[in-house]
C-alpha cells in the first residue's frame, strides 16, 4: 500500500472535476464532530474509480450511500456532552462547499489525528457547472 498505492490514487484524483457537496446535517459522535452529506454521481463516480484503481480484493469496502467530514475530534473526553448536543441541535444545517483539493494521509493512530501527508493533489477545474451536483 505504500508508494504506488499513492501514485493510483493521485491519478485518479488529478483527472476528476472539482466536487461541490451539500452538507445536511451536523453529528457529534463519541470521538468527533462530523458533517454529512449524500453523495452526487461525481462522488459516486470518483470512489468506484478509485476502487478499481487499487484493484482491492472482493468484500472489501462499501460503497456508502454518505459522505462525511469531520470538522474536529475531541482532544478528550467531553464533560458536558449535553451542552454540545444542545447547540448543534441548533446550527443551519445547510451549507455548500466546493473541494478544490484532494489530501491523501496515512493516519498512523486512530482516532488520534496523528497522520502523515503522503499527498495533495488539486483536481482539474470544471468547464461549466453541472446540474445537480450541488
Amino acid at each position: 500500500r505504500g508508494a504506488d498505492w499513492v501514485a493510483r490514487i493521485s491519478q485518479v484524483l488529478a483527472r476528476n472535476a472539482v466536487l461541490r457537496m451539500h452538507y445536511r446535517s451536523v453529528v457529534a459522535t463519541d470521538s468527533a464532530i462530523i458533517a454529512l452529506a449524500e453523495p452526487t454521481h461525481l462522488v459516486l463516480s470518483l470512489r468506484r474509480s478509485l476502487l478499481d484503481a487499487l484493484c482491492l480484493p472482493p468484500g472489501g469496502p462499501a460503497m456508502l450511500d454518505l459522505v462525511h467530514t469531520t470538522i474536529f475530534r475531541y482532544g478528550r473526553q467531553m464533560r458536558h456532552p449535553k451542552k454540545l448536543l444542545d447547540l448543534i441541535e441548533n446550527l443551519d444545517e445547510d451549507i455548500d462547499i466546493e473541494i478544490d483539493r484532494y489530501v491523501v494521509s496515512h493516519q498512523q493512530i486512530y482516532p488520534h489525528l496523528c497522520s502523515e501527508t503522503v499527498a495533495s493533489i488539486r483536481p482539474r477545474a470544471s468547464p461549466h457547472p453541472v446540474p445537480g451536483e450541488m
